[in-house]
């Protein structure tokens, strides 16, 4: 979800046409007429919608796009910032980020803000005026974290280790705007530094996840990497640990297959191993970096209670976890393998969810699946199964674990189909089908081109549509098309086009909010948040800073107020010299990472 993970350095080339996609050429030599025609693959027009009831977007002018150090929000709307970066979760005198620590910043709230959910207060009601903030911290700036960056130490690390991982806030609307509440006992963080975490699932205590710190392969000191999440029906928090592959370095040939397929080892961007800290030296501690890349199962409304890494899920580059029921009542959790050619995942439970029954095991029984994507608007999804052809002893795979731990190699050998980054996703709330954005994927060739994959040299992306077989998300079979393609259309000068679709969430009229990752990098404007109506007509509402992208939209029950995530604005700067000093445009202050509240001038719904 962060735009400066891209594996390609873009061209003049590789940049939009003036007036018109360049996908076209590739969409051409593919039957165009099964996408409904030129209207179709430039507007999304929709082939396997069901009839529904979809709010149009409204009426006013678009956003314009821009490349501005500030943030701007459409005609009708308001901003306002809740939480920065920095910001203090408990009562302590005032201080500067200059004079961050990593015991303060333990009571900060952290990084590289990124997914949000709003947990109403009390549990279980429809309070939307007074409730739990949840905020996932992808990854460290150390450029814009240090005001001297260039001799990274101990006390830098544990700084940037206590900067990531998840905050929780206990926030209260006031009038117009959002409050902290800072003396909340439910405020708390979860970090990369000090935090405990438990390990359950088919892969828990696995040789391959036992260290000589912990034996049992059951209990884990760390969380990073937190990008997208989900919520549970009973209450609780999914974050999905991302790019792991950035906080380990070093060799070791125990686990050089599995730790190749992701990265691991290669493309580490912080030196946290050189820190004292073996737990990122792969020569030191060759399992560690297994215990790292699942989702993770967060109590907000427990203060005290211990986060659950549920391994049943799988372990990949988690971009999102988002949760729906079956008819059954089963628990199905979507997830996308945020990198070029990778795979969307599902997860169904073994049992249904019954309220007031436990749900502690939901996650952990159940069987994993990926999607295998046919020409003809079909789709499969392949379970990944240890015993089943090919996933045995003869490939290595020597139990379920080994299957989980190594979830992408397994997915190869299934020949599960290669997306263009599958990140976002979310289910239209009155037909049920599932939206799945690819956001980009410049090194697709034109030999690797498909009909799930449309553009050779994608730097714009893509949104699919699902809907799955019999309207029950637990079939095994289904439909897709083409419901977005990224790219320019002919209105030039307006803010009804957007490229790198990223997060995506349905309001309850079914409008599809879309934020994007990498507008800057493909036509030199700022990334933003859009909507987009049933026909695939967008309009940007939101438009980030310089340097940030849009990330962690999540609404109040009464949908009156969106949540988004500003990431890493100022990105690419220093401390020193940022682009940008969003939010509080002061001097000797950096840019600031935070969560923002949207809400409508008149009181109404976002989206009208």
């Amino acid at each position: 979800m962060n735009s400066v993970k891209s594996n390609a350095v873009l061209s003049d080339n590789d940049r939009l046409s003036p007036d018109i996609s360049p996908s076209l050429t590739a969409l051409h030599r593919r039957d165009v007429l099964k996408y409904g025609g030129l209207a179709a693959l430039l507007c999304g027009l929709p082939s396997i919608a069901k009839a529904a009831t979809v709010s149009p977007v409204e009426t006013i002018a678009a956003l314009p796009h821009d490349n501005q150090p500030f943030s701007a929000v459409i005609n009708g709307y308001q901003e306002h910032v809740i939480i920065r970066w920095g910001d203090p979760l408990q009562p302590m005198q005032p201080f500067s980020l200059a004079e961050m620590t990593p015991e303060r910043q333990l009571h900060c709230v952290g990084i590289s803000c990124d997914y949000t959910a709003f947990f109403p207060l009390p549990k279980n009601s429809k309070n939307s005026q007074h409730g739990l903030l949840t905020i996932n911290h992808e990854f460290p700036n150390p450029s814009l974290m240090h005001a001297d960056a260039t001799r990274p130490d101990a006390a830098h690390t544990r700084l940037e280790q206590a900067a990531v991982g998840v905050s929780i806030v206990e926030v209260r609307r006031q009038g117009q705007q959002w409050q902290v509440v800072t003396d909340s006992p439910y405020n708390r963080r979860l970090t990369a530094l000090d935090t405990l975490y438990h390990i359950k699932g088919h892969a828990a205590g696995s040789k391959r996840l036992q260290t000589l710190q912990d034996p049992t392969g059951t209990r884990v000191m760390g969380m990073m990497g937190n990008c997208a999440g989900g919520v549970t029906p009973w209450g609780t928090l999914l974050t999905c640990e991302e790019n792991i592959s950035h906080f380990f370095a070093g060799h070791t040939d125990i686990e050089e297959q599995n730790y190749q397929r992701l990265g691991i080892g290669q493309q580490c961007k912080y030196p946290w191993w050189s820190a004292h800290d073996p737990r990122f030296d792969l020569q030191q501690t060759p399992n560690e970096a297994n215990r790292y890349g699942w989702v993770v199962e967060i109590d907000p409304y427990n203060p005290k209670s211990t986060p659950v890494k549920r391994t049943s899920l799988g372990r990949f580059k988690h971009e999102t976890a988002t949760v729906v029921l079956s008819k059954n009542q089963h628990v199905v959790v979507y997830s996308g393998d945020d990198q070029q050619f990778e795979y969307l995942y599902k997860f169904i439970s073994k049992d249904p969810y019954i309220p007031g029954r436990s749900t502690d095991h939901l996650l952990d029984t159940g069987t994993l699946y990926v999607a295998k994507f046919a020409e003809n608007n079909t789709m499969t999804w392949l379970p990944l199964v240890f015993g089943n052809t090919p996933l045995t002893p003869d490939n290595a795979f020597h139990s379920q674990a080994d299957v989980l731990i190594e979830t992408r190699r397994a997915a190869d050998l299934l020949r599960a189909t290669t997306l263009d980054r599958p990140e976002g996703i979310s289910i239209h709330p009155h037909t049920g089908d599932v939206y799945v954005s690819l956001t980009n994927n410049s090194l697709r060739t034109a030999a690797q081109v498909d009909d799930v994959n449309p553009k050779a040299n994608n730097t714009t992306g893509q949104i699919l549509r699902l809907q799955p077989g019999e309207d029950d998300h637990a079939s095994l079979a289904g439909k897709w098309d083409l419901f977005l393609l990224g790219g320019r259309n002919h209105n030039e000068a307006s803010g009804e086009w957007l490229a790198c679709p990223d997060n995506l969430l349905f309001t309850e009229q079914g409008q599809l909010l879309i934020g994007t990752d990498g507008m800057g990098d493909v036509a030199d404007i700022n990334d933003g948040l859009y909507m987009a109506d049933a026909t695939g007509a967008v309009k940007q509402l939101y438009r980030c800073p310089l340097g940030a992208e849009l990330t962690g939209m999540s609404q109040t029950p009464d949908q009156r107020t969106l949540f988004i995530s500003v990431q890493h604005p100022g990105n690419g700067s220093t401390w020193g010299n940022p682009s940008t000093r969003w939010p509080d445009f002061k001097d000797g202050t950096p840019p600031r990472c935070s969560v923002v509240a949207i809400t409508r001038t008149n009181g109404g719904r976002i989206g009208g």
